[in-house]
C-alpha cells in the first residue's frame, strides 16, 4: 500500500478523471488490484481488473457491489508511477448495428475509400 502514496497523476489524467467522473480512489483501487496488463504505446502499460478478479473480490467481500460496478471496464494507462490517462473500456456501438444491408453499404464504401487512399500514398 505504501507504493500507492508515490503514484502521480499527469495533467491529462486529471482532466480525463474530471471529464469521465472517475474518482482518485477508484484509480488507486484499480492500480492495487489490477490483474490484467497490456503493453500500450510509448512504453506505457494499460491495466485493469478482470471480471474473474472482480467476482473473486466480491465473494471474499473485499469490494462492495457498488464499487465492483464502478471499476468494471476502467483502463488505467501508466508509465512507471505516473498515471498518464484513463478511460472506460466499453463498446459504444454493438456489432448488430452493421447487420442491415444499408449499413454494410456504408461500411464497404468506407473501406474502399480507405484502401484507395492508402494505395495513393504508396505511389
Amino acid at each position: 500500500m505504501n507504493e500507492l502514496n508515490n503514484i502521480k497523476f499527469s495533467k491529462h489524467a486529471i482532466k480525463r478523471m474530471q471529464q469521465r467522473g472517475i474518482k482518485k480512489e477508484t484509480i488507486l483501487f484499480i492500480w492495487a488490484e489490477a490483474d490484467q496488463y497490456i503493453d500500450a504505446a510509448d512504453g506505457c502499460v494499460a491495466q485493469f481488473i478482470s471480471k474473474s478478479r472482480i467476482s473473486y473480490l466480491l465473494k471474499r467481500r473485499l469490494i462492495a457491489p457498488g464499487m465492483a460496478g464502478v471499476v468494471k471496464g476502467i483502463m488505467v494507462i501508466s508509465d512507471g508511477l505516473t498515471i498518464v490517462t484513463l478511460y472506460h473500456n466499453c463498446r459504444r456501438r454493438s456489432v448488430s448495428k452493421f447487420s442491415d444491408s444499408n449499413s454494410r453499404k456504408h461500411k464497404s464504401k468506407f473501406f474502399k475509400f480507405t484502401n484507395a487512399y492508402q494505395e495513393s500514398l504508396h505511389v
